[in-house]
């Protein structure tokens, strides 16, 4: 059994290696076609095997496919007998030539696409975006419930914009981190 670690100054206890899923994005949109389509039934297996090591924890994005990964990833734990509270999800906005205001509506498609899963750690993807690091962590600090995001943070950040964006949710109350 693997030995799960506390997260930053978090209340989640995850295992010190997660299964980032960007794989699962069946070849489909510009960062998802760095890999080939997976049948279902390897992704389920894939699931699986890193359940039984006792990973608890799966990271995916808006990005990975365009949703399709975070469907092929519900439908696999689905499969595989898990339920929302069961595992670990950590998923990413996409910030690219969009504005924090966008982050808001993708909180609900990323939902829609978790199918019934909720979202345990919410990052925003890439320092890239229209809209100032903080005002993307005020929109993200916004969430108002839990399936939303009950941690924020951020991936692929220097450590400078990563300090901007943890004193940003600090004065919302909340936390960052980052797990990449």
């Amino acid at each position: 059994m693997t030995t799960l670690r506390r997260l930053g100054r978090s209340d989640l206890e995850i295992s010190p290696i997660g299964l980032g899923c960007w794989q699962f994005s069946e070849g489909k949109g510009l960062v998802g076609g760095y890999w080939p389509a997976l049948p279902a039934d390897v992704t389920r297996e894939i699931v699986a095997t890193t359940l039984a090591a006792g990973i608890n924890w799966f990271d995916t994005a808006e990005a990975y496919g365009e949703g399709r990964s975070e469907h092929a990833l519900a439908k696999a734990l689905r499969a595989n007998g898990k339920q929302n509270g069961d595992v670990l999800i950590a998923t990413k906005w996409w910030p690219i030539l969009r504005t924090a205001r966008s982050l808001r509506t993708t909180i609900d498609e990323r939902l829609a696409c978790l199918e019934g899963f909720g979202i345990d750690l919410h990052q925003v993807h890439q320092p890239a975006g229209l809209s100032s690091v903080e005002a993307e962590m005020t929109v993200m600090a916004e969430a108002d419930s839990p399936e939303e995001g009950s941690h924020r943070g951020v991936s692929n950040f220097n450590a400078s914009r990563m300090r901007r964006a943890h004193a940003a949710l600090a004065t919302h109350d909340s936390l960052s981190f980052r797990i990449r």
